[in-house]
């Protein structure tokens, strides 16, 4: 179906998925999709409820952070500060 990508924000086809953060889904596109990204704040939020740097979070996780930091040119310090500021 046509609409937004909720990771990258690219207008075009999407695909209704369950997120990785929970029991919510989300619209992606296909490179967001394939690369298993996740929306930025929520990525966030869900994040901060299980720690605030690298070493509190499993192998799965931190690739689905480096898969959606590349999706978006972030930096990984400017991803561990925003968790820590959730906390």
């Amino acid at each position: 179906m046509k609409g937004k990508c909720a990771v990258c924000g690219k207008e075009g086809e999407v695909f209704v998925a369950c997120s990785a953060c929970g029991a919510i889904s989300f619209a992606y596109c296909e490179d967001c999709l394939r690369a298993g990204a996740e929306p930025y704040g929520e990525l966030v939020s869900y994040i901060s409820c299980a720690g605030n740097s690298p070493e509190d979070i499993n192998n799965t996780y931190l690739e689905i952070i480096h898969n959606t930091l590349s999706r978006l040119n972030k930096s990984e310090e400017q991803f561990w500060e925003d968790v820590r500021s959730e906390t």
